[in-house]
């Protein structure tokens, strides 16, 4: 149903870090995610975090694939339909974006399809403001009205009580993922071998490749269950297997 939140890619969207999988955590941020798309009848809903001139998408729920969107992906301020929401240019509630003369010809529109959105900023304790709660649709809605907005603002109030928990989650997600991208980046992990022996014959009829990695990190099972949960968990299995298969040459039977 819904996703999680830094491999990079940049178009006008920003960078995007791969991490398909959600904590525990983020369940109900992501379950409350799929009553708004429901209630607003669109595609994809998330909620972003602000972080200078880029909002980070943290969780979403929907059709994140079509619109080719995902926790981690990055969509700059310029060029945006969620910054003139916030400067107040723009309403929350934008029921057909292709119609109006303003928004229409917006980059992120043309590039991702958009034919209706919402948006509106979720604040912390203190009344700043930590990121957006939107959806996206991908034709016109026009059944959308007053009391949708309302539901928008009341959800985006709601989740001001999330908001320390979620800067908690997300340093510590964004922190494991960059150790981990950090050692693939390095060509890591590395990998020792020990004989796999025919106890009748006594000869070795085979090796175990096994992953080490540097004093200060987790050991390898825990390395590698951190890892599948910012999605690098594949990554890391085929960094362990290339470097096992670089050894072939040089093994020998024994």
């Amino acid at each position: 149903m819904a996703n999680l939140a830094p491999p990079r890619r940049t178009s006008c969207l920003g960078p995007r870090s791969e991490v398909p999988e959600v904590p525990e955590p983020w369940t109900v941020l992501a379950q409350l995610l799929e009553v708004l798309r429901l209630r607003l009848g669109m595609d994809f809903a998330w909620l972003g975090r602000l972080d200078g001139d880029l909002l980070t998408l943290q969780v979403v729920s929907g059709d994140s694939t079509g619109f080719g969107l995902a926790p981690g992906t990055g969509i700059r301020r310029a060029d945006s339909l969620y910054a003139r929401v916030l400067a107040g240019d723009l309403p929350a509630l934008l029921p057909d974006v292709r119609a109006d003369p303003s928004t229409r010809d917006v980059t992120v529109v043309r590039e991702l399809g958009i034919g209706s959105y919402a948006a509106t900023p979720v604040t912390d304790l203190d009344g700043q403001v930590y990121g957006m709660l939107g959806c996206l649709g991908r034709r016109p809605n026009p059944a959308l009205h007053q009391s949708d907005d309302g539901f928008l603002r009341l959800l985006a109030s709601f989740l001001t009580e999330f908001v320390i928990d979620l800067r908690r989650l997300w340093d510590n997600r964004s922190a494991v993922w960059r150790q981990i991208r950090d050692l693939l980046d390095q060509g890591g992990p590395r990998m020792v071998f020990q004989p796999v022996v025919d106890l009748a014959s006594g000869r070795t009829v085979a090796v175990e490749g096994l992953s080490r990695f540097r004093v200060g990190l987790p050991g390898a099972e825990d390395l590698f269950a951190a890892a599948a949960g910012v999605g690098l968990g594949a990554e890391l299995e085929l960094a362990a297997v290339r470097n096992a298969l670089r050894v072939l040459p040089t093994c020998r039977p024994v």
